[in-house]
């Protein structure tokens, strides 16, 4: 019986992890694993494929005509379902959070032959691409995303995030603002921008967005982390050591904040 690729991808993915803890691959994964884990893992796993096999399956039921425009080897196509491109987009969403990246891109470049105004897609195709480290195909989706719907936060968060990932800092600073300028309790665009700030060395300027960050969530490891070490290079120790107090509380006795990229 031929398997299903998807179930196959699973395989594969659970063979690399079995590898990964039998050799210790990385301080950020556990070095030892139960039996009784690996059973969960291994059925959570089964179960996973199963459910989008499921979907999969569900999502390719819609009749489809062509229409004018069409050709044998790549035919415009129009889906007379309604809900057709939804149920995709969703698939292509579970794909993405199941690390199932490649699927996702397929998914997501599917959808947008059919509806290439489909801003949605545009912009989960971003997200994708950045989790593969293609910050320039993430760049150009975002951007393509906006220009079909310019009231997107988090597209604009994102294409920061894309500009930073490439050194663009200038450009990252620019559309933070922006998806601020629409959402300004965007907490996450205020860290990113705080961040950003950072790097060009704007130390005034960061403290003030990370202290905005921290008025909308007061827990953000990252942002009590990034005026600690702001406090440390201008010489202001007492503030710099109150903030790792309050980052060591937060997250635990045994615990240290990664640096943020």
């Amino acid at each position: 019986m031929k398997m299903a690729p998807l179930v196959h991808s699973v395989l594969i993915q659970l063979q690399k992890a079995k590898e990964r803890f039998r050799g210790g691959e990385s301080s950020h994964h556990l070095r030892v694993m139960t039996f009784d884990l690996t059973g969960k893992i291994l059925l959570g796993a089964i179960a996973l494929a199963l459910w989008l096999l499921v979907i999969r399956a569900f999502t390719s039921g819609a009749p489809v005509v062509l229409v004018s425009g069409g050709s044998p080897n790549r035919p415009q196509v129009l889906q007379t379902d309604p809900n057709y491109l939804e149920r995709r987009l969703r698939l292509a969403i579970g794909y993405g959070q199941a690390g199932f990246l490649d699927e996702a891109v397929r998914e997501l470049q599917e959808i947008i032959a059919v509806d290439p105004k489909n801003s949605r897609a545009h912009y989960n195709l971003g997200v994708v691409y950045a989790m593969r480290g293609m910050y320039d195909e993430a760049i150009e989706a975002n951007k393509q995303a906006l220009r079909l719907d310019p009231s997107n936060a988090e597209a604009h968060n994102n294409l920061g995030a894309a500009y930073g990932a490439k050194a663009q800092f200038k450009g990252a600073i620019s559309e933070y603002r922006q998806a601020l300028r629409l959402n300004p309790r965007y907490a996450e665009a205020q860290l990113n921008l705080g961040s950003a700030l950072m790097r060009q060395q704007q130390w005034k300027e960061a403290i003030q967005a990370l202290e905005k960050a921290l008025e909308i969530n007061p827990n953000l490891v990252a942002a009590h982390s990034g005026l600690a070490q702001i406090y440390s290079r201008l010489g202001q120790g007492d503030k710099a050591r109150r903030e790792n107090e309050i980052v060591q509380r937060l997250l635990g006795p045994q615990q240290s904040p990664r640096p943020r990229r």
